[in-house]
């Protein structure tokens, strides 16, 4: 085949060593944590190569230029895009009883829409949503797609595509800026809004622009490049380097592969051992395949779990499907539909390929909107033990019918009682144990504090003095919220508080609420309740800043009657386990295609990494910190430490049982397993006597 002037088969073989480490990645994370940068290395590669094919061409108007770059581009994305999404799809049916998310993320991948629709799901990359959706890796696609939407419009604006003598000075200004802008809001997202700065393209713009700005600032070929300053081996070894760095390092290492892949294609424009070694046939093929066998990779893997696993001894012949399924999409699929003319004029090539894209999508939703999948499932959805429903059930059904008794008089939902009627319910059904004697221990808050009664109850079967409330939906201490229930039934809550602990010589009162949900930047958000009810970034800030105040305030009556104020930090939040534990379930029971006991069906394999917690709750956990820091009378207690034993995720399930009833509300056994962890803390603060006083 004959090649451009201006082809490098170096990059080639770069494009070789991302796709490689993929993979390794996808296989096993362990082995390359970082492996994933593979990506990243392509969307540099990207931005390079678009930006010398099209200062090849010489268009007539910004009509022929678009007209001219849509119909190269769906030429080599679009065909083999199409065939892999219907094949995968049809495939993981066979074997998938719930594939609805795997056909919605294939159908938006049509449309180069799979990672705005993988980002409006909340999706953690990192977390076990990803593991079973077979187009998830499709989200990079999708922004180089957009990306592509935009280019040749930028390179118009400046002049450069139209070969104007100050064009190619106003396009390097222009990608610069718009870059560093890009830059800039990776850097703010990526702890913020981790999902957002992944899968969206304009946090990812200034990696393609780095290709581009390459292109752009080099000399042209056939000139004498200046002499480099690094080896270009020294480059790649600390390029290959950047691919094992610890996962935690994410944003950093992003950053470095941008860089190092940005010097690596510069510095070997020249003869080099390393620029021979990149140049080799196996690394060169690997290469010209890698947008195949970057598209089949995945699916093998995903297939592979939802059947025989992915294990050491079935990995090469994993890896052998993969590469023969790449292989065959590069020759009969994508080589003959780039190279051939669909039509006998150029401007019939964009309907076609979005007739193509629209027709496969319209195949897929059938499977996907009406459940017709159902009919393809080779497998029983009842085989065998339902293992997960064995494991849930004690947990769904934890409490006596006198414990439901007793957690019911006390948690409120939006009854408004009047403020005597409240007071009486509180002495007679809410406060355990009033005439023991020594401190009081008060659990209050939302529905949070209402699942971990068994919390309260236990303490108060000790012969403690022991008061429980919950009101649903409303953080405790009020901070003047616009719903009258809450705000009322809070500030009536805390002064009977202060009475009683007064009564008692001190307490402690131990506030247990849903804080990412009131204050969290994603998730679920109870703007309503609040005193700025907008949901912008802005409310929920001045939201918490309320809710520091009113801990200030709660935190100095309770200093006057020797109170103490015992904050619990914000606890796991498994959206993706809640939303789909019948998929979950339906995929452990034992099936012909499944062999062998698949791992994913172990209790200790479902969760939600600390790192994602972490992101979504620091400006919360700070907020906490800082009350803590300033009131010598509140302490702040962590329970991630504990309910993420291994430092890495969170756990759903403890043995074979499970510790939630829902995403993030406690079964009876998780409040009791909590409890034992802050029974602990409460003991080393001395805040808890280790046996109640005796009257």
């Amino acid at each position: 085949m004959l090649r451009s002037p201006s082809y490098r088969s170096e990059i080639d073989g770069l494009r070789a060593l991302a796709v490689i480490a993929v993979i390794i990645n996808h296989f096993n994370g362990s082995l390359m944590p970082s492996g994933y940068l593979g990506v990243d290395i392509f969307f540099v590669i990207s931005g390079y190569v678009i930006t010398a094919s099209l200062s090849n061409r010489t268009s007539t108007g910004l009509a022929d230029l678009v007209r001219d770059f849509y119909s190269r581009r769906i030429k080599r994305l679009i065909p083999v895009l199409v065939v892999f999404v219907l094949v995968t799809s049809l495939v993981v049916c066979l074997f998938d009883p719930y594939p609805a998310l795997s056909l919605n993320t294939g159908i938006a991948s049509l449309f180069g829409l799979s990672n705005l629709y993988l980002w409006l799901q909340a999706t953690d990359y990192f977390g076990a949503a990803t593991q079973l959706n077979a187009f998830t890796h499709t989200w990079s696609l999708g922004v180089e797609e957009q990306f592509y939407l935009i280019f040749p419009g930028i390179g118009w604006l400046t002049g450069w595509a139209r070969k104007s003598p100050s064009g190619r000075r106003n396009l390097i200004v222009g990608m610069a800026v718009l870059s560093a802008l890009s830059l800039v809001s990776f850097i703010v997202l990526y702890t913020r809004q981790q999902a957002a700065a992944y899968f969206l393209m304009p946090p990812r713009f200034w990696e393609i622009g780095a290709g581009c700005l390459i292109f752009l600032c080099q000399s042209p070929l056939g000139t004498e490049p200046p002499t480099p300053r690094v080896a270009p081996i020294l480059v790649t070894a600390a390029l290959i380097g950047t691919l094992f760095l610890p996962l935690a390092n994410g944003r950093a290492a992003t950053i470095l592969m941008v860089l190092l892949t940005s010097a690596w294609i510069m510095q070997l424009r020249t003869d080099s051992y390393t620029k021979r070694g990149f140049s080799q046939p196996t690394l060169v093929w690997i290469g010209l395949i890698s947008y195949s066998l970057y598209l089949w990779h995945w699916a093998v893997l995903v297939i592979s779990r939802q059947t025989i696993g992915i294990h050491w001894w079935s990995f090469p012949f994993q890896a052998g499907i993969m590469v023969l399924l790449a292989a065959a999409s590069y020759r009969w699929v994508e080589t003959p539909f780039r190279r051939k003319s669909w039509s006998r004029t150029e401007q019939r090539t964009v309907p076609y390929g979005l007739s193509a894209v629209l027709g496969a999508a319209l195949l897929l939703m059938p499977l996907s909107r009406w459940q017709w999948s159902r009919f393809l499932f080779t497998g029983t959805k009842d085989a065998g033990e339902d293992r997960i429903a064995r494991h849930l059930k004690p947990a769904l059904t934890p409490l006596t019918a006198a414990e439901k008794q007793r957690q019911g008089n006390c948690a409120f939902s939006t009854q408004l009682l009047s403020k005597q009627s409240l007071l009486d319910t509180y002495r007679r059904l809410c406060l355990a144990n009033a005439d023991q004697a020594g401190p009081l221990i008060a659990l209050v808050g939302d529905s949070h504090a209402e699942a971990a009664f068994p919390m309260a109850d236990a303490l108060a079967k000790e012969g403690r003095s022991v008061f429980f409330m919950a009101r649903l939906g409303c953080v405790f201490p009020g901070q003047g919220e616009a719903n009258q229930g809450c705000y009322g039934q809070t500030k009536q809550t805390a002064a009977f508080l202060i009475d009683n602990i007064r009564k008692h010589g001190g307490g402690v009162v131990i506030v247990d609420s849903f804080l990412q949900g009131h204050f969290g930047y994603e998730g679920h958000m109870r703007h309503q309740f609040q005193a700025h009810p907008s949901g912008d970034r802005r409310s929920v800030e001045m939201n918490l800043a309320d809710y520091e105040k009113a801990l200030d305030q709660l935190a100095t009556s309770l200093r006057t009657v020797n109170g103490k104020l015992v904050i619990i930090g914000p606890k796991p939040d498994h959206e993706y386990y809640a939303a789909r534990r019948e998929a979950v379930s339906a995929r452990c029971n034992r099936q012909w295609f499944t062999p062998f006991e698949g791992t994913q069906c172990r209790g200790d394999q479902f969760g939600t990494k600390k790192s994602a917690i972490l992101e979504r709750t620091g400006s919360i956990a700070d907020a906490l910190k800082s009350v803590s820091s300033r009131q010598d009378n509140v302490y702040v207690y962590d329970p991630l430490p504990w309910l993420c034993r291994d430092g890495k995720t969170c756990q759903v399930f403890l043995g074979d049982q499970s510790l939630y009833l829902d995403s993030n509300h406690f079964s009876k056994l998780g409040a009791l397993h909590l409890l034992m962890d802050l029974r602990r803390f409460l003991q080393a603060k001395g805040l808890l006597p280790a046996t109640p006083a005796r009257p």
